[in-house]
């Protein structure tokens, strides 16, 4: 059979919770995949080699990259209120933390990597914002 590809397009949300659609996991898990495809698109404009690639892509992807750029995302102020919402939603999820986050600080780390992975999906899937 052919794939499905209803998965690509943009849910209808009609004012409806996002809640009704996925958890914060799962858009969490959508927008690790959307973070990621960005930053590869955003890094193949210089010549490097496929390796430097990948060794620049996973520093902007790590935990530790996107926790600072959730940071910067509430200190500017810039995003509405159900943004801010979906933030705070993606950080309280129940998560899996990896081994190498189970200390305090890096348990925040990642719960804030989690949030901003959250909002990406959110915005790609559930939102016309490109």
């Amino acid at each position: 059979g052919s794939p499905d590809t209803t998965f690509f397009e943009q849910k209808d949300m009609k004012g409806k919770n996002p809640h009704t659609y996925y958890n914060a996991a799962t858009l969490a898990y959508l927008g690790d995949a959307v973070w990621e495809m960005y930053l590869r698109r955003s890094h193949v404009g210089v010549p490097l080699n496929l390796a430097n690639y990948r060794m620049k892509v996973q520093r902007d992807a790590c935990a530790e990259a996107q926790s600072r750029c959730y940071e910067q995302l509430l200190s500017q102020k810039r995003l509405s209120r159900p943004e801010v919402d979906i933030l705070k939603w993606g950080k309280d999820s129940r998560v899996t933390i990896p081994t190498k986050y189970q200390n305090t600080r890096g348990r925040e780390v990642f719960l804030k990597a989690t949030a901003l992975e959250a909002l990406v999906g959110y915005l790609r899937y559930l939102t016309d914002t490109k």
